[in-house]
């Protein structure tokens, strides 16, 4: 895959990406800086749990609710320079905001180039407030559904199901819940599911 997605999959659970990764014990150390967001161990050091499915951070679906951090959003990635990017991974920006010792030089370089290439405002694509699409194309999406997905997913979605927040859900429940997830991993895919066709690979 390329690094876009590669970065893409790191930022949602490198945990799962990066083989022979050293695995850190404890929380996060940032993660003390909120306390509303009751989440604890390994998953305190996924980016996605501090930044938001949406890349939002404070100001998006994770505004508000128990998986709120107070952490800022990304969206402004795309303005910096690699350079400072890598600073804000490795510590030097912040030393208690440093992944060196879980990822390599390729794999912060992905997520760099996420950062800057692969990120959108979801809000373009989905209401904050009820979830719901603006301006879908329910054919288009029903005929790229049909020729990509169904034949893991089934005619109706619920072929596969996943684990979520405590259940297992079918596709369109999850889209209906975190359509924010949704859209991410249909881009991008997850380390779960490797021969997944990835949104953004396919243009």
């Amino acid at each position: 895959i390329s690094p876009v997605s590669r970065g893409a999959q790191i930022y949602d659970d490198w945990t799962s990406v990066v083989v022979d990764a050293a695995m850190p014990v404890g929380n996060n150390p940032i993660w003390s800086r909120q306390t509303n967001n009751t989440i604890s161990g390994i998953d305190t050091w996924r980016c996605v749990v501090c930044h938001g499915w949406d890349y939002q951070g404070v100001d998006g679906a994770f505004r508000t609710g128990p998986y709120s951090t107070g952490f800022p959003g990304l969206l402004e990635s795309s303005s910096k320079n690699n350079a400072s990017l890598i600073k804000a991974l490795d510590g030097t920006t912040d030393s208690q905001h440093n992944f060196t010792s879980m990822l390599n030089d390729d794999d912060l370089n992905a997520v760099v180039t996420f950062l800057q290439t692969g990120l959108i405002n979801d809000n373009e694509y989905i209401d904050i407030v009820t979830r719901k699409v603006i301006g879908g194309n329910v054919s288009n999406g029903k005929e790229k559904y049909e020729q990509t997905c169904a034949s893991c997913h089934g005619d109706d979605g619920t072929k596969a199901t996943f684990r979520y927040a405590g259940t297992e859900v079918a596709l369109g429940t999850l889209a209906v819940q975190d359509p924010w997830r949704f859209l991410h991993r249909t881009r991008f895919g997850t380390a779960r599911a490797p021969d997944m066709p990835l949104g953004y690979e396919l243009g």
